[in-house]
């Protein structure tokens, strides 16, 4: 659940019934006690990645996750696809995944995820590196040691 305010996120909430997990943050302060992953280097890096809901309606999106995936899988340990979109930005922020990546529009199941991957110390922008905003056409939530370097391997694959 994500209160919006103005077209930006303010207030956040991401529970999981099974894992018996919530994550949340309000904007301007971290209400869950989560950090990032802290690693220096891609080599044992674990990424993941996703596309938006009907990623057929939105020209070139498919074509830059190929390519970008293309890339991303030389210079990472792994990457995965582990479930719902929102929950794999929340887990960059806990340090459970390095760094998410997407390409098209996907307001809807990024803008709370990316409230709370702020709050809790991941970068989050554009594949170009620009402030991401619910209306960007890409993704990027990275720990902050990681995020120059995957901004560098997307920019090459573009």
């Amino acid at each position: 659940m994500t209160l919006v305010r103005d077209g930006e996120p303010e207030l956040a909430v991401l529970h999981s019934p099974n894992l018996k997990e919530t994550y949340a943050a309000r904007k301007g302060e971290d209400t869950t006690p989560i950090t990032p992953s802290r690693k220096l280097t891609l080599d044992a890096v674990v990424a993941a990645t996703s596309q938006p809901p009907f990623v057929t309606q939105q020209p070139g999106v498919a074509e830059a996750a190929g390519r970008s995936l293309t890339a991303v899988l030389g210079a990472v340990a792994a990457v995965r696809n582990l479930g719902p979109t929102s929950w794999q930005v929340a887990d960059v922020a806990a340090g459970r995944l390095d760094f998410f990546w997407q390409y098209g529009r996907d307001a809807t199941n990024l803008a709370g995820a990316a409230l709370i991957a702020r709050e809790a110390g991941a970068v989050v922008t554009t594949a170009d590196g620009v402030p991401w905003t619910p209306s960007a056409g890409s993704f990027l939530a990275a720990a902050p040691a990681l995020h120059p370097r995957v901004l560098e391997i997307l920019r090459q694959a573009e």
